[in-house]
Order: C-alpha cells, then structure tokens, then sequence
C-alpha cells in the first residue's frame, strides 16, 4: 500500500511538471492530500467516457477549457445523475493532451455556481459561459486534481472516512495504479453565431444567437423572480 501510495504521488508530480508551462506553472508544487477531496460538494465512483477541449475565442488571445465526461457508478456523497460532464479547469497546469484510464475512478467535485460571464460568451458554440457553469473537478491549487484511480477497499474506505468527516490514517491503494488506456483529447474549436458579413447566412446566425441570448436572460428573470423556499 505503502509503494502504491508513493507511485501514484510520483506519477502525479511528473505529469504536473511535465504539463507545466513557463506562465501557468506555480512556484512550489503543493503535494496532494490523500484526503483534500473530501471538502468537495460531490464525491463519486465512475468511469472517463469523454475528454474534449476546447477552443474558446477571445478578443486578444484563445483560451482552452476542458471537459470531462464520466459515466457515474457509485455517488459516495451528493447527488448525481448516470453521467455527469465537468467543467476542469485546471488553474495550477496547463490541459494535458490525454488523460490516463485506470478504470474504477474517484471525482471530487465543486458544484458551486461560477461566476457570471460577459455575455458575448454565449455568441460561439461551444459556449464559454455554458462550459464555466458546469460542475467543477475539485482541485487544491498549485496541487493535482481530485481523480484518483481506486479498489473496492478503497472504495469502503473513503466511504467510512465521509461518515466521520475526516481521514483515519488508512492508506489508499490506488487499485494498484492498473490503467487501461491513454485517452487522447478530442478538439473542438469554438463556432462563432455572429460571423461578419451579411447574407442569409449571417442573418440567419444572427438570428440564433439572439434567441440563445433571449432564453438565457429569460431563465435569469424567471430564476430571479421565483420565491425563496420555505
């Protein structure tokens, strides 16, 4: 267990080094925590299905954001559904151009709300503003992200440790690190509803993107006018 435990540590500080850009990359990198993911809103037990990245246009430079698609087996803590998309950002390395599968996996997950975005965000698609709303993979900063390879033992481990809030010092196993393959990112590149220029092809984005602006700001009035519970 002990082995096991500082492999996956080691193989953690490599892919960050190894991801890490001159202007991303934190001074000191903070070793993970067997038990930081234990703060995150949704905990759960499933499966890597998709790993997309996307190309989000800016008015200066583009910017890449992440999603993660998982199939869910086993909710530990919170709620989910049988698949759930996240939003991973990243913040402490730059995206990785795979990711590895070491099958049964555990997320941590920060279900807060992000930030609203300017609205121009909506004007491409895949929408950056539809991406930055997602649930978030919980990561400590300047620290690995909370996807870990697990066993069943593991699995009832963590379990007990949510039922008492806290770690009691059991070691991890990782599931002994088994991977199953190296997933390669699937890239998208973000398509503009307003393009410049005229015809029917523009009037007719024009026209889309006005109506996903008008339903966004329908569903914030309405969100803003329902009555508090209770």
């Amino acid at each position: 267990m002990v082995a096991a435990r500082l492999l996956f540590r080691a193989l953690l500080a490599v892919s960050a080094v190894a991801a890490a850009s001159a202007a991303d990359a934190c001074i000191n990198y903070r070793e993970s925590d067997e038990a930081d993911f234990l703060e995150a809103d949704l905990i759960f037990v499933g499966d890597l299905t998709d790993y997309e990245i996307v190309t989000a246009k800016d008015r200066y430079v583009d910017e890449e954001l992440a999603i993660l698609t998982y199939r869910v087996d086993k909710v530990l803590k919170g709620e989910a559904g049988e698949t759930i998309r996240l939003w991973w950002p990243n913040s402490t390395f730059e995206l990785p151009e795979s990711m590895s599968r070491y099958g049964p996996t555990l997320v941590g997950v920060d279900q807060a709300a992000a930030a609203e975005e300017h609205w121009t965000g909506w004007l491409h698609y895949p929408s950056r503003n539809a991406i930055t709303r997602l649930p978030r993979v919980y990561q400590v900063p300047c620290s690995g992200a909370s996807i870990v390879p697990v066993a069943q033992v593991d699995v009832a481990t963590v379990t007990r440790w949510i039922a008492a809030g806290k770690a009691d010092g059991t070691a991890l196993t990782y599931g002994g690190l088994r991977k199953i393959e190296e997933r390669p990112a699937r890239r998208t590149a973000q398509v503009n509803l307003l393009p410049i220029g005229g015809g029917a092809f523009g009037v007719g984005a024009f026209g889309v993107g006005a109506l996903i602006l008008a339903i966004h700001r329908r569903r914030r009035r309405r969100k803003a006018d329902r009555p508090p519970a209770g």
